[in-house]
C-alpha cells in the first residue's frame, strides 16, 4: 500500500528540506520513508522551483497561474466585446454611398 501518495504538504516540505538543505541523499530518504526515488526527485524539484509556494495540492493552482488564467479569460471576453461593438459600425459604413476620389470621378459612369 502506498502511504506516500496522500502525504500532506508539510511532510513533503520536510523531506525536500532534508535533501536540499541538509544534504541527505535521495536514495537514503527513499529507503527510510519507503517512497520511490522518482517521487522524491519530483518533490525536491518543486521545492527548488517554487520554494514556499510548492505543493499546492491536486487541482489547485499557484497564485501566479490563477492570475494569469483570470487575465487571459478577461482578455478574451474584452476581445469578443470589442468585436461586438465594431459590428454595427461596419454595417453603417456599408449603407453609405462610396466616395470616389476626384481623380477617379471622371472615369466612373454617372447614373
Amino acid at each position: 500500500m502506498k502511504t506516500y501518495s496522500k502525504e500532506n504538504r508539510e511532510f513533503k516540505f520536510r523531506i525536500a528540506r532534508l535533501h536540499e538543505d541538509e544534504g541527505i541523499r535521495i536514495k537514503y530518504l527513499a529507503k527510510t520513508f519507503k517512497i520511490p526515488t522518482q517521487t522524491l526527485y519530483g518533490w525536491c524539484k518543486q521545492y527548488r522551483e517554487y520554494g514556499d509556494m510548492a505543493f499546492v495540492g491536486c487541482g489547485n493552482r499557484r497564485q501566479q497561474e490563477s492570475d494569469l488564467r483570470r487575465l487571459q479569460e478577461e482578455n478574451m471576453r474584452l476581445r469578443k466585446e470589442n468585436l461586438q461593438l465594431k459590428k454595427p459600425q461596419s454595417v453603417q459604413e456599408t449603407g453609405r454611398k462610396e466616395q470616389v476620389p476626384e481623380e477617379c470621378a471622371e472615369e466612373t459612369p454617372k447614373e
